[in-house]
């Protein structure tokens, strides 16, 4: 659709990849550690601190979040297709 989104896990170890992806325009969604700028990216999930558990947290969102677009885009689909038949 024409936008370009990065996904940072680690704030802290990938300063100048957002450096870089900004520069490019991307819009960069990241989990921010407490001792870290909040906005050092665009869209920001605040931590209390940058573990392996709440990196895993933040990914298992997004696949979440992925599986429940998914699943509404194709009932959505779903109903246009049966809509369309009745109709004939």
């Amino acid at each position: 659709m024409g936008y370009y989104i990065s996904l940072i896990l680690d704030v802290t170890y990938h300063k100048k990849t957002i450096y870089y992806l900004r520069k490019s325009k991307f819009y960069t969604i990241g989990i921010v550690p407490s001792n870290c700028d909040i906005k050092s990216v665009d869209a920001a999930l605040p931590v209390v601190d940058d573990t392996i558990q709440s990196q895993l947290f933040f990914i298992r969102l997004t696949v979440i979040i992925k599986k429940n677009v998914k699943t509404y885009h194709f009932k959505e689909l779903r109903n246009v297709w049966f809509s369309k038949n009745e109709i004939v």
